[in-house]
């Protein structure tokens, strides 16, 4: 094999290594219910109407997907949060995206949204973990302040103002929002770094949800075998070319 074949059948069995990744993670999930939720009502245009919902955890049943970064066996619960006011909650294949990838009619969330609501877990949880016990009143606060978040314009934060505003909540339910979201508005997040591994679960028929992983958990894609193959090829060219340049 002279230089020329050699040095690109190398370039392209690196090059395909590098491109060959798994596909993209799921989460199969059946919906089983609420728990410490509550009633609520919201507007999206300003308080000129309002519509009711729930606010509280969302519990589901993980029965598949390859979302290797999940904790949780198959058949275990595990707890989420809405991302969105006007999708129905239901059971089904999710993707599985980096947090700031959620989806919000239109737009996704963004980073700053995803950094707000990583700062939101740090204010309501115990060490920032979801699955600490909370009162209804935090768990139904916690689902109002996200929706907050993914709905209203960043400094402006606040459930009695702006385009999105709720009312009519359990006692003290608005008023604990408002308090992390004040905090959250006076928060300069330029060089703030996320202390949770939080995921989006995106379906594009119903809901989308936030979860947590195991603390110290990151996305990245993970080589697959033919992957491997490929870099052991190009490692071994690499090294059948070396030793013919010495023996030249």
């Amino acid at each position: 094999m002279n230089r020329t074949v050699l040095h690109f059948v190398l370039a392209l069995a690196i090059c395909l290594a590098l491109t060959v990744t798994v596909s993209a993670d799921t989460i199969v999930a059946t919906y089983t219910g609420q728990s410490q939720a509550g009633g609520v009502e919201y507007s999206l245009n300003s308080g000129g109407s309002y519509t009711g919902t729930s606010a509280g955890f969302f519990t589901f049943n993980r029965t598949g997907g390859t979302f290797s970064l999940d904790p949780l066996g198959p058949g275990t619960p595990f707890l989420a949060f809405c991302i969105q006011l006007t999708q129905y909650v239901d059971s089904g294949t999710f993707d599985v995206v980096s947090l700031d990838l959620g989806r919000t009619p239109p737009p996704a969330l963004g980073v700053l949204a995803s950094k707000q609501i990583d700062k939101l877990f740090t204010l309501a949880f115990s060490g920032g973990l979801i699955t600490d016990p909370v009162s209804n009143t935090v768990a139904q606060a916690i689902q109002i302040a996200i929706w907050e978040i993914a709905y209203e314009s960043s400094g402006s934060l606040g459930t009695g103002g702006g385009t999105t505003q709720f009312k009519n909540a359990g006692a003290s339910v608005l008023s604990t929002a408002d308090g992390w979201l004040t905090t959250i508005n006076g928060t300069a997040f330029g060089s703030y770094l996320p202390s949770q591994s939080l995921f989006a679960m995106n379906n594009p028929d119903h809901q989308d949800f936030v979860i947590q992983t195991q603390p110290g958990g990151a996305t990245g894609d993970v080589p697959e075998p033919a992957t491997l193959a490929l870099v052991g090829v190009a490692l071994l060219g690499l090294g059948v070319y070396r030793k013919r340049m010495a023996n030249a």
